[in-house]
């Protein structure tokens, strides 16, 4: 199961004024950080909103899904609200969104996928090279802290500048962190060419995450579904 940002039991603000599909395409065309608002009510009222998503939307992902046997895959995931909280009009310390962090479920393997200034421009030119790298630093310091605090979750970080390195690296990881001996293929990662399929564990939850526009570099079969960091 492939689910994207968060659960998303509720749509994004906009929807309700416009629509899903057109605030969607409102969203699409603004692109990321393109957000005026500044202000820390109404920051804070926007952030307790997909906040409530994640609490609630935690366990309906786990009834729906894990309990049925499904891994769960995350592109990109709460991680957005603590560096680039921008990215989703909002306003707040670091420190504020971060500590909050540790009522949601985190999955049992994140994955960030980060590559170099020059190479990320080369592919999108949503963001400028000192953005780009500011966000990069911060998801790294994230997760370097988030494994230094956690025994149960991996945090792994990635260059990914060898598709296939990059491949091999994630399904070694991915069979490592298994919680369990039991497989069953309903998710897997390929390359946009010539990739591989490896099966995934039951009730396993895992976090991708590509910041700064770092091209995505998997597919996913029939049975999968993604959500992100």
């Amino acid at each position: 199961v492939v689910l994207r940002h968060r659960p998303s039991l509720l749509p994004i603000l906009s929807a309700w004024k416009h629509g899903k599909h057109h605030a969607e395409a409102i969203a699409v065309a603004r692109g990321p950080r393109g957000g005026s608002n500044r202000g820390k009510l109404s920051s804070l009222a926007r952030f307790l909103y997909y906040y409530s998503d994640y609490l609630l939307g935690q366990f309906v992902v786990y009834a729906r899904y894990q309990l049925r046997g499904y891994t769960v895959l995350y592109d990109r995931y709460y991680f957005d609200f603590i560096v680039d909280a921008r990215r989703s009009n909002i306003s707040l310390s670091e420190g504020f969104t971060r500590s909050l962090y540790r009522l949601v479920r985190k999955p049992d393997l994140n994955i960030l996928l980060y590559a170099p200034v020059d190479d990320i421009l080369r592919r999108k030119q949503e963001l400028d090279a000192d953005t780009i790298q500011e966000l990069t630093d911060g998801y790294l310091r994230l997760f370097d802290r988030l494994s230094g605090s956690s025994t149960r979750s991996v945090y792994l970080p990635l260059e990914n500048t060898d598709k296939e390195r990059t491949l091999r690296v994630i399904e070694s990881a991915i069979v490592k962190a298994a919680p369990s001996p039991g497989w069953r293929a309903v998710a897997g990662i390929a390359a946009k060419s010539g990739g591989r399929w490896y099966g995934a564990p039951r009730r396993f939850e895992t976090a991708y995450h590509w910041p700064c526009s770092v091209r995505r570099t998997h597919t996913t079969p029939r049975h999968s579904t993604s959500a992100c960091t």
